[in-house]
Protein backbone atom coordinates (compact mmCIF):
# COMPACT_ATOMS: atom_id res chain seq x y z
CA UNK A 1 0.00 0.00 0.00
CA UNK A 2 1.42 3.41 -0.89
CA UNK A 3 2.10 5.83 1.92
CA UNK A 4 -0.83 8.03 0.93
CA UNK A 5 -2.22 10.84 2.98
CA UNK A 6 -5.41 9.69 4.67
CA UNK A 7 -6.56 12.97 6.24
CA UNK A 8 -6.35 16.62 5.28
CA UNK A 9 -4.07 19.08 7.07
CA UNK A 10 -5.36 20.24 10.44
CA UNK A 11 -5.32 23.79 11.87
CA UNK A 12 -2.18 25.31 10.32
CA UNK A 13 -0.85 27.08 13.44
CA UNK A 14 0.38 25.81 16.78
CA UNK A 15 0.36 28.31 19.64
CA UNK A 16 1.98 27.02 22.78
CA UNK A 17 4.06 27.74 25.85
CA UNK A 18 6.78 25.26 26.66
CA UNK A 19 8.77 24.86 29.87
CA UNK A 20 11.63 22.67 31.02
CA UNK A 21 10.80 20.96 34.30
CA UNK A 22 12.44 18.42 36.58
CA UNK A 23 11.19 14.88 36.07
CA UNK A 24 10.50 14.59 39.81
CA UNK A 25 8.07 17.52 39.55
CA UNK A 26 5.80 15.90 36.95
CA UNK A 27 3.67 14.18 39.60
CA UNK A 28 3.03 17.37 41.60
CA UNK A 29 2.16 19.23 38.40
CA UNK A 30 -0.29 16.47 37.48
CA UNK A 31 -1.89 16.70 40.92
CA UNK A 32 -2.27 20.45 40.55
CA UNK A 33 -3.77 20.12 37.09
CA UNK A 34 -6.27 17.56 38.36
CA UNK A 35 -7.47 20.16 40.88
CA UNK A 36 -7.40 23.11 38.47
CA UNK A 37 -10.81 24.71 37.86
CA UNK A 38 -11.98 23.88 34.38
CA UNK A 39 -9.75 20.82 34.01
CA UNK A 40 -10.98 17.42 32.96
CA UNK A 41 -10.53 15.32 36.07
CA UNK A 42 -9.32 12.20 34.28
CA UNK A 43 -6.14 12.76 32.31
CA UNK A 44 -5.29 10.96 29.09
CA UNK A 45 -2.01 9.07 28.97
CA UNK A 46 -0.18 7.82 25.93
CA UNK A 47 3.18 6.44 24.88
CA UNK A 48 4.48 8.26 21.83
CA UNK A 49 7.27 7.12 19.53
CA UNK A 50 8.44 9.85 17.14
CA UNK A 51 11.04 9.75 14.40
CA UNK A 52 12.40 13.02 13.01
CA UNK A 53 13.72 13.23 9.46
CA UNK A 54 16.25 15.51 7.81
CA UNK A 55 18.79 15.59 5.01
CA UNK A 56 22.35 14.33 5.62
CA UNK A 57 23.49 17.96 5.97
CA UNK A 58 20.55 18.88 8.24
CA UNK A 59 19.06 21.36 5.80
CA UNK A 60 15.65 21.26 7.49
CA UNK A 61 17.01 21.94 10.98
CA UNK A 62 19.13 24.81 9.69
CA UNK A 63 16.01 26.41 8.21
CA UNK A 64 13.88 25.91 11.33
CA UNK A 65 11.79 23.12 9.78
CA UNK A 66 10.77 19.98 11.67
CA UNK A 67 9.43 16.87 9.94
CA UNK A 68 8.40 13.90 12.04
CA UNK A 69 6.28 10.76 11.92
CA UNK A 70 4.76 9.80 15.26
CA UNK A 71 3.10 6.59 16.31
CA UNK A 72 0.05 7.25 18.44
CA UNK A 73 -1.41 3.86 19.28
CA UNK A 74 -2.29 2.23 15.95
CA UNK A 75 -2.14 5.52 14.08
CA UNK A 76 0.80 7.24 12.45
CA UNK A 77 0.70 11.03 12.27
CA UNK A 78 3.05 13.13 10.17
CA UNK A 79 3.77 16.71 11.33
CA UNK A 80 5.60 19.40 9.42
CA UNK A 81 6.44 22.51 11.48
CA UNK A 82 8.08 25.72 10.39
CA UNK A 83 9.62 28.10 12.94
CA UNK A 84 11.82 27.83 16.01
CA UNK A 85 10.63 27.23 19.54
CA UNK A 86 10.31 30.76 20.85
CA UNK A 87 11.50 32.12 24.17
CA UNK A 88 7.99 32.12 25.51
CA UNK A 89 4.91 31.62 23.37
CA UNK A 90 5.56 29.98 20.02
CA UNK A 91 3.30 30.54 17.06
CA UNK A 92 4.49 28.07 14.44
CA UNK A 93 3.08 26.91 11.15
CA UNK A 94 2.00 23.30 11.55
CA UNK A 95 0.72 20.86 8.94
CA UNK A 96 -0.48 17.57 10.40
CA UNK A 97 -1.93 14.52 8.71
CA UNK A 98 -2.27 10.77 9.14
CA UNK A 99 -0.09 8.51 7.04
CA UNK A 100 0.11 4.77 6.53
CA UNK A 101 3.82 4.08 7.01
CA UNK A 102 6.71 5.09 9.26
CA UNK A 103 8.22 7.31 6.57
CA UNK A 104 7.06 10.81 5.60
CA UNK A 105 5.33 12.04 2.48
CA UNK A 106 5.56 15.47 0.92
CA UNK A 107 2.61 16.59 -1.15
CA UNK A 108 2.86 19.60 -3.45
CA UNK A 109 1.97 22.05 -0.64
CA UNK A 110 4.48 20.57 1.79
CA UNK A 111 7.19 20.49 -0.86
CA UNK A 112 6.54 24.12 -1.77
CA UNK A 113 6.76 25.21 1.86
CA UNK A 114 10.03 23.35 2.38
CA UNK A 115 11.51 24.78 -0.82
CA UNK A 116 10.56 28.33 0.20
CA UNK A 117 12.05 28.06 3.68
CA UNK A 118 15.10 25.92 2.91
CA UNK A 119 15.93 27.70 -0.32
CA UNK A 120 15.85 24.59 -2.47
CA UNK A 121 13.70 21.60 -3.11
CA UNK A 122 14.02 18.56 -0.84
CA UNK A 123 13.03 15.10 -2.04
CA UNK A 124 11.83 12.15 0.01
CA UNK A 125 14.86 10.18 -1.17
CA UNK A 126 17.17 12.67 0.57
CA UNK A 127 15.53 12.30 3.94
CA UNK A 128 16.87 10.04 6.65
CA UNK A 129 15.83 9.37 10.27
CA UNK A 130 18.06 11.46 12.55
CA UNK A 131 16.33 11.65 15.94
CA UNK A 132 14.00 9.32 17.85
CA UNK A 133 12.02 10.32 20.93
CA UNK A 134 10.05 8.16 23.31
CA UNK A 135 7.57 10.04 25.45
CA UNK A 136 5.16 9.09 28.18
CA UNK A 137 2.63 11.90 27.84
CA UNK A 138 -0.08 12.83 30.31
CA UNK A 139 -2.65 15.25 28.88
CA UNK A 140 -5.18 17.45 30.66
CA UNK A 141 -7.82 19.49 28.88
CA UNK A 142 -8.50 22.80 30.62
CA UNK A 143 -11.32 25.22 29.84
CA UNK A 144 -11.08 28.66 31.45
CA UNK A 145 -11.65 32.30 30.54
CA UNK A 146 -13.36 31.27 27.28
CA UNK A 147 -10.18 29.43 26.29
CA UNK A 148 -9.47 25.76 25.62
CA UNK A 149 -5.98 24.64 26.59
CA UNK A 150 -4.33 21.26 26.15
CA UNK A 151 -1.69 20.70 28.82
CA UNK A 152 0.87 17.96 28.24
CA UNK A 153 3.34 16.59 30.79
CA UNK A 154 6.12 14.77 28.94
CA UNK A 155 8.49 12.29 30.55
CA UNK A 156 10.80 11.76 27.62
CA UNK A 157 14.09 10.56 26.26
CA UNK A 158 15.78 11.38 23.01
CA UNK A 159 18.07 9.09 21.00
CA UNK A 160 20.43 10.33 18.31
CA UNK A 161 23.94 9.62 17.13
CA UNK A 162 24.32 6.71 19.52
CA UNK A 163 23.49 8.87 22.56
CA UNK A 164 20.48 8.96 24.86
CA UNK A 165 19.30 11.83 27.06
CA UNK A 166 16.30 12.03 29.40
CA UNK A 167 14.30 15.21 29.98
CA UNK A 168 10.87 16.44 31.01
CA UNK A 169 8.68 19.20 29.60
CA UNK A 170 5.43 20.99 30.28
CA UNK A 171 3.54 22.14 27.18
CA UNK A 172 0.45 24.34 27.15
CA UNK A 173 -1.18 24.54 23.72
CA UNK A 174 -3.93 27.03 23.02
CA UNK A 175 -6.73 25.30 21.16
CA UNK A 176 -9.20 28.19 21.41
CA UNK A 177 -9.22 31.65 22.94
CA UNK A 178 -6.70 34.32 23.84
CA UNK A 179 -3.02 33.76 24.74
CA UNK A 180 -3.48 35.50 28.10
CA UNK A 181 -5.17 32.31 29.31
CA UNK A 182 -1.98 30.32 28.64
CA UNK A 183 0.09 32.62 30.82
CA UNK A 184 -2.51 32.70 33.58
CA UNK A 185 -2.54 28.91 33.79
CA UNK A 186 1.26 28.73 33.59
CA UNK A 187 1.55 31.22 36.49
CA UNK A 188 -0.67 29.01 38.59
CA UNK A 189 1.45 25.95 37.82
CA UNK A 190 4.68 27.88 38.50
CA UNK A 191 3.55 28.22 42.12
CA UNK A 192 3.77 24.42 42.46
CA UNK A 193 7.01 23.60 40.62
CA UNK A 194 9.97 25.47 39.10
CA UNK A 195 9.24 26.21 35.43
CA UNK A 196 12.02 27.40 33.11
CA UNK A 197 11.29 28.69 29.62
CA UNK A 198 12.14 25.99 27.07
CA UNK A 199 14.10 27.18 24.07
CA UNK A 200 14.84 23.84 22.38
CA UNK A 201 12.40 21.60 20.53
CA UNK A 202 12.65 17.86 20.98
CA UNK A 203 14.24 17.52 17.55
CA UNK A 204 16.77 20.26 18.35
CA UNK A 205 17.76 18.34 21.50
CA UNK A 206 18.39 15.34 19.32
CA UNK A 207 20.41 17.26 16.73
CA UNK A 208 22.68 18.58 19.49
CA UNK A 209 22.99 15.10 20.98
CA UNK A 210 23.90 13.60 17.62
CA UNK A 211 26.51 16.31 17.05
CA UNK A 212 28.09 15.43 20.38
CA UNK A 213 27.61 18.96 21.68
CA UNK A 214 28.20 18.98 25.44
CA UNK A 215 26.08 21.00 27.83
CA UNK A 216 28.47 23.95 27.84
CA UNK A 217 28.80 27.62 26.97
CA UNK A 218 26.41 28.80 24.26
CA UNK A 219 27.47 31.68 22.03
CA UNK A 220 25.12 34.11 20.32
CA UNK A 221 23.25 32.63 17.38
CA UNK A 222 22.70 34.14 13.97
CA UNK A 223 20.38 37.12 13.94
CA UNK A 224 16.80 36.13 13.02
CA UNK A 225 16.07 39.52 11.43
CA UNK A 226 14.98 39.41 7.76
CA UNK A 227 14.61 42.29 5.29
CA UNK A 228 10.86 41.69 4.91
CA UNK A 229 10.15 42.20 8.63
CA UNK A 230 8.74 45.24 10.36
CA UNK A 231 10.17 46.61 13.60
CA UNK A 232 7.76 44.79 15.94
CA UNK A 233 8.40 41.37 14.40
CA UNK A 234 12.15 41.98 14.39
CA UNK A 235 12.13 43.06 18.03
CA UNK A 236 10.38 39.90 19.23
CA UNK A 237 12.67 37.68 17.14
CA UNK A 238 15.83 39.36 18.46
CA UNK A 239 14.66 39.27 22.08
CA UNK A 240 13.84 35.57 21.74
CA UNK A 241 17.29 34.82 20.33
CA UNK A 242 18.93 36.62 23.26
CA UNK A 243 16.84 34.64 25.73
CA UNK A 244 17.84 31.42 23.97
CA UNK A 245 21.51 32.26 24.49
CA UNK A 246 21.00 33.03 28.16
CA UNK A 247 18.87 29.94 28.82
CA UNK A 248 21.43 27.66 27.19
CA UNK A 249 24.14 29.01 29.47
CA UNK A 250 21.86 29.00 32.50
CA UNK A 251 21.27 25.27 31.97
CA UNK A 252 25.03 24.73 31.63
CA UNK A 253 25.71 26.63 34.86
CA UNK A 254 23.04 24.77 36.80
CA UNK A 255 24.60 21.53 35.57
CA UNK A 256 28.01 22.59 36.89
CA UNK A 257 29.27 24.75 34.03
CA UNK A 258 32.49 26.76 34.10
CA UNK A 259 33.59 30.37 33.66
CA UNK A 260 32.85 30.28 29.92
CA UNK A 261 29.16 29.66 30.64
CA UNK A 262 29.14 32.56 33.11
CA UNK A 263 30.68 34.83 30.48
CA UNK A 264 28.24 33.80 27.75
CA UNK A 265 25.26 34.04 30.12
CA UNK A 266 26.25 37.62 30.85
CA UNK A 267 26.72 38.28 27.13
CA UNK A 268 23.21 36.96 26.50
CA UNK A 269 21.78 39.25 29.16
CA UNK A 270 23.77 42.26 27.90
CA UNK A 271 22.50 41.62 24.38
CA UNK A 272 18.98 41.31 25.77
CA UNK A 273 19.25 44.62 27.65
CA UNK A 274 20.73 46.28 24.58
CA UNK A 275 17.90 44.97 22.39
CA UNK A 276 15.31 46.36 24.80
CA UNK A 277 16.98 49.78 24.47
CA UNK A 278 17.42 49.61 20.69
CA UNK A 279 13.77 48.67 20.11
CA UNK A 280 12.39 50.88 22.89
CA UNK A 281 10.67 53.27 20.42
CA UNK A 282 8.45 50.33 19.39
CA UNK A 283 8.23 48.55 22.76
CA UNK A 284 7.51 51.44 25.10
CA UNK A 285 4.73 50.85 27.62
CA UNK A 286 4.25 50.92 31.39
CA UNK A 287 5.73 47.43 31.86
CA UNK A 288 8.95 47.92 29.93
CA UNK A 289 10.92 49.58 32.78
CA UNK A 290 9.85 46.81 35.18
CA UNK A 291 10.80 44.01 32.79
CA UNK A 292 14.12 45.69 31.93
CA UNK A 293 14.86 46.25 35.61
CA UNK A 294 14.51 42.56 36.43
CA UNK A 295 16.83 41.59 33.57
CA UNK A 296 19.35 44.13 34.91
CA UNK A 297 19.10 42.51 38.36
CA UNK A 298 19.72 39.09 36.83
CA UNK A 299 22.81 40.34 34.97
CA UNK A 300 24.14 41.94 38.15
CA UNK A 301 23.71 38.63 40.01
CA UNK A 302 26.34 37.07 37.72
CA UNK A 303 28.71 40.05 37.81
CA UNK A 304 30.90 39.22 40.81
CA UNK A 305 31.69 35.72 39.54
CA UNK A 306 32.73 37.01 36.13
CA UNK A 307 34.81 39.86 37.60
CA UNK A 308 36.79 37.43 39.73
CA UNK A 309 37.32 35.10 36.75
CA UNK A 310 38.80 37.99 34.77
CA UNK A 311 40.95 39.08 37.72
CA UNK A 312 42.34 35.58 38.23
CA UNK A 313 43.14 35.04 34.55
CA UNK A 314 44.58 38.52 33.98
CA UNK A 315 45.98 40.73 36.71
CA UNK A 316 46.69 37.91 39.16
CA UNK A 317 48.52 35.82 36.57
CA UNK A 318 50.59 38.84 35.47
CA UNK A 319 51.54 39.72 39.06
CA UNK A 320 52.73 36.15 39.61
CA UNK A 321 55.80 36.93 37.48
CA UNK A 322 56.97 39.54 40.00
CA UNK A 323 55.76 38.53 43.43
CA UNK A 324 54.49 35.46 45.28
CA UNK A 325 50.74 35.44 44.68
CA UNK A 326 50.04 32.06 46.24
CA UNK A 327 48.14 33.37 49.30
CA UNK A 328 46.31 35.92 47.15
CA UNK A 329 45.38 33.24 44.62
CA UNK A 330 43.90 31.17 47.44
CA UNK A 331 41.91 34.18 48.62
CA UNK A 332 40.64 34.89 45.10
CA UNK A 333 39.66 31.25 44.61
CA UNK A 334 37.69 31.28 47.85
CA UNK A 335 35.95 34.47 46.74
CA UNK A 336 35.21 32.90 43.35
CA UNK A 337 33.56 29.92 45.00
CA UNK A 338 31.40 32.22 47.09
CA UNK A 339 30.50 34.32 44.03
CA UNK A 340 29.58 31.25 41.98
CA UNK A 341 27.44 29.92 44.83
CA UNK A 342 25.64 33.27 45.04
CA UNK A 343 25.13 33.30 41.27
CA UNK A 344 23.66 29.79 41.32
CA UNK A 345 21.39 30.74 44.21
CA UNK A 346 20.14 33.66 42.14
CA UNK A 347 19.52 31.48 39.08
CA UNK A 348 17.60 28.96 41.18
CA UNK A 349 15.45 31.65 42.75
CA UNK A 350 11.79 32.28 41.92
CA UNK A 351 12.79 35.86 41.07
CA UNK A 352 15.09 34.71 38.25
CA UNK A 353 12.45 32.41 36.78
CA UNK A 354 9.88 35.15 37.20
CA UNK A 355 12.06 37.67 35.37
CA UNK A 356 12.09 35.53 32.22
CA UNK A 357 8.44 34.53 32.57
CA UNK A 358 7.42 38.20 32.86
CA UNK A 359 9.55 39.02 29.83
CA UNK A 360 7.96 36.24 27.77
CA UNK A 361 4.45 37.27 28.78
CA UNK A 362 5.14 40.93 28.01
CA UNK A 363 6.65 40.01 24.63
CA UNK A 364 3.56 38.00 23.72
CA UNK A 365 0.66 40.05 25.08
CA UNK A 366 2.10 43.31 26.45
CA UNK A 367 0.29 46.61 25.95
CA UNK A 368 3.09 47.74 23.62
CA UNK A 369 1.61 45.53 20.90
CA UNK A 370 -1.50 47.72 20.58
CA UNK A 371 -0.31 51.09 21.92
CA UNK A 372 -1.45 53.84 19.51
CA UNK A 373 1.56 56.08 20.23
CA UNK A 374 4.07 53.48 18.95
CA UNK A 375 2.01 52.00 16.11
CA UNK A 376 3.87 53.87 13.37
CA UNK A 377 7.25 52.71 14.67
CA UNK A 378 6.10 49.11 15.09
CA UNK A 379 5.01 48.97 11.46
CA UNK A 380 8.14 50.67 10.09
CA UNK A 381 10.20 48.46 7.73
CA UNK A 382 13.17 47.14 9.66
CA UNK A 383 15.72 48.37 7.10
CA UNK A 384 14.59 51.98 7.62
CA UNK A 385 14.69 51.61 11.40
CA UNK A 386 18.08 49.86 11.36
CA UNK A 387 19.77 52.68 9.45
CA UNK A 388 18.40 55.23 11.92
CA UNK A 389 19.53 53.19 14.92
CA UNK A 390 23.03 52.57 13.57
CA UNK A 391 23.53 56.25 12.75
CA UNK A 392 22.40 57.28 16.23
CA UNK A 393 24.49 54.63 17.98
CA UNK A 394 27.62 55.47 16.02
CA UNK A 395 27.21 59.18 16.73
CA UNK A 396 26.74 58.54 20.44
CA UNK A 397 29.80 56.29 20.54
CA UNK A 398 31.97 58.84 18.73
CA UNK A 399 30.94 61.51 21.21
CA UNK A 400 31.82 59.30 24.19
CA UNK A 401 35.14 58.21 22.65
CA UNK A 402 36.35 61.71 21.76
CA UNK A 403 39.85 62.30 23.16
CA UNK A 404 40.13 58.65 24.19
CA UNK A 405 43.75 58.80 25.43
CA UNK A 406 42.92 61.70 27.76
CA UNK A 407 39.79 60.15 29.24
CA UNK A 408 39.63 58.86 32.81
CA UNK A 409 39.16 55.11 33.22
CA UNK A 410 35.52 55.79 34.10
CA UNK A 411 34.94 57.80 30.91
CA UNK A 412 36.73 55.15 28.83
CA UNK A 413 34.37 52.60 30.34
CA UNK A 414 31.44 54.73 29.20
CA UNK A 415 32.90 54.74 25.67
CA UNK A 416 33.30 50.97 25.83
CA UNK A 417 29.65 50.55 26.82
CA UNK A 418 28.60 52.58 23.78
CA UNK A 419 30.94 50.58 21.54
CA UNK A 420 29.34 47.36 22.80
CA UNK A 421 25.87 48.73 22.20
CA UNK A 422 26.91 49.66 18.66
CA UNK A 423 28.31 46.19 17.99
CA UNK A 424 25.19 44.49 19.32
CA UNK A 425 23.11 46.64 16.97
CA UNK A 426 25.44 45.75 14.08
CA UNK A 427 24.95 42.07 14.91
CA UNK A 428 21.19 42.28 15.24
CA UNK A 429 20.84 43.99 11.85
CA UNK A 430 23.57 42.01 10.05
CA UNK A 431 21.23 40.02 7.73
CA UNK A 432 20.01 43.28 6.19
CA UNK A 433 23.43 44.01 4.73
CA UNK A 434 24.38 40.72 3.10
CA UNK A 435 22.59 40.85 -0.27
CA UNK A 436 24.84 43.31 -2.09
CA UNK A 437 28.51 42.24 -2.35
CA UNK A 438 29.92 45.75 -1.93
CA UNK A 439 27.71 46.50 1.07
CA UNK A 440 28.60 43.14 2.59
CA UNK A 441 32.34 43.90 2.30
CA UNK A 442 31.85 47.29 3.99
CA UNK A 443 29.81 45.60 6.71
CA UNK A 444 32.50 42.99 7.34
CA UNK A 445 35.27 45.59 7.45
CA UNK A 446 33.37 47.81 9.88
CA UNK A 447 32.38 44.87 12.10
CA UNK A 448 35.93 43.51 12.16
CA UNK A 449 37.45 46.86 13.12
CA UNK A 450 34.80 47.51 15.75
CA UNK A 451 35.51 44.11 17.31
CA UNK A 452 39.24 44.82 17.45
CA UNK A 453 38.60 48.15 19.12
CA UNK A 454 36.34 46.46 21.66
CA UNK A 455 39.07 43.91 22.43
CA UNK A 456 41.48 46.75 23.26
CA UNK A 457 38.88 48.62 25.31
CA UNK A 458 38.07 45.40 27.13
CA UNK A 459 41.71 44.94 28.11
CA UNK A 460 41.77 48.50 29.44
CA UNK A 461 38.62 47.89 31.45
CA UNK A 462 40.01 44.67 32.93
CA UNK A 463 43.12 46.57 34.05
CA UNK A 464 41.08 49.44 35.48
CA UNK A 465 38.76 47.17 37.48
CA UNK A 466 41.62 45.02 38.78
CA UNK A 467 42.98 47.91 40.87
CA UNK A 468 39.91 48.51 43.08
CA UNK A 469 39.32 44.77 43.40
CA UNK A 470 42.93 44.21 44.49
CA UNK A 471 42.70 47.08 46.98
CA UNK A 472 39.56 45.62 48.51
CA UNK A 473 41.15 42.18 48.88
CA UNK A 474 44.39 43.70 50.19
CA UNK A 475 42.59 45.89 52.71
CA UNK A 476 40.71 42.90 54.09
CA UNK A 477 43.96 40.91 54.23
CA UNK A 478 45.88 43.60 56.14
CA UNK A 479 43.05 43.85 58.64
CA UNK A 480 43.49 40.13 59.24
CA UNK A 481 47.27 40.52 59.58
CA UNK A 482 48.13 38.69 56.34
CA UNK A 483 50.99 40.89 55.12
CA UNK A 484 52.13 38.70 52.19
CA UNK A 485 48.65 38.64 50.72
CA UNK A 486 48.34 42.39 51.15
CA UNK A 487 51.70 42.95 49.41
CA UNK A 488 50.64 40.98 46.31
CA UNK A 489 47.36 42.87 46.17
CA UNK A 490 49.25 46.15 46.48
CA UNK A 491 51.53 45.25 43.56
CA UNK A 492 48.49 44.68 41.34
CA UNK A 493 46.75 47.87 42.48
CA UNK A 494 49.88 49.94 41.96
CA UNK A 495 50.63 48.62 38.49
CA UNK A 496 47.39 49.48 36.73
CA UNK A 497 48.68 52.74 35.25
CA UNK A 498 51.75 51.17 33.70
CA UNK A 499 49.88 48.16 32.39
CA UNK A 500 47.32 50.41 30.68
CA UNK A 501 49.77 52.37 28.49
CA UNK A 502 50.24 49.86 25.65
CA UNK A 503 46.55 48.82 25.40
CA UNK A 504 45.52 52.49 25.45
CA UNK A 505 47.81 53.29 22.52
CA UNK A 506 46.43 50.25 20.67
CA UNK A 507 42.84 51.31 21.37
CA UNK A 508 43.56 54.80 20.06
CA UNK A 509 45.01 53.41 16.80
CA UNK A 510 42.03 51.11 16.34
CA UNK A 511 39.61 53.93 17.04
CA UNK A 512 41.21 56.02 14.28
CA UNK A 513 40.93 53.07 11.90
CA UNK A 514 37.26 52.64 12.69
CA UNK A 515 36.59 56.33 12.12
CA UNK A 516 38.28 56.03 8.73
CA UNK A 517 36.05 53.09 7.79
CA UNK A 518 33.20 53.75 5.39
CA UNK A 519 29.88 53.03 7.07
CA UNK A 520 27.75 50.32 5.49
CA UNK A 521 24.20 51.40 6.31
CA UNK A 522 23.89 54.42 4.04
Amino acid sequence: MPNAVVSPPSDPHERELKFDVAREDLASLADRLADTPGAVRRARTAKLLSVYFDTPHRALAAAGVTLRVRREGRWRVQTLKQGEVGAGMSDRLERERRVYADVPVLDAEDAALVETVVGRGVTIEELEPVVTTRVRRTVFDVSRDDAAIEVALDDANVQAGGGVAAFAELELELKRGEPAALFALARDLADHAPLRLATLSKSARGIRLAAGEPLGAVSAGASPVRPDMDVATSAVAVLAECVRQFRGNEDALLAGGDDKAVHQARVGLRRLRSALKIFRPALSDARLPVVAGEIKWLAHALGAARDLDVFAEGALADAGRHVDVGPLADEVEASRREAYAAALDALRSPRARGALFDLAEWMAIGEWRTAPKTEAVRKTPIETFAAEVLSARFAKFEKKAKGLVRLTPEKRHDARIEAKALRYAVGFFAPLYQRDAAVRRRFERFDRRLKKLLDALGTLNDIATSGPLALRIGHDAVKRGEAALGLAAGVIAGSTGGRAQAPLAKADRRLRKLRDTKIFWK
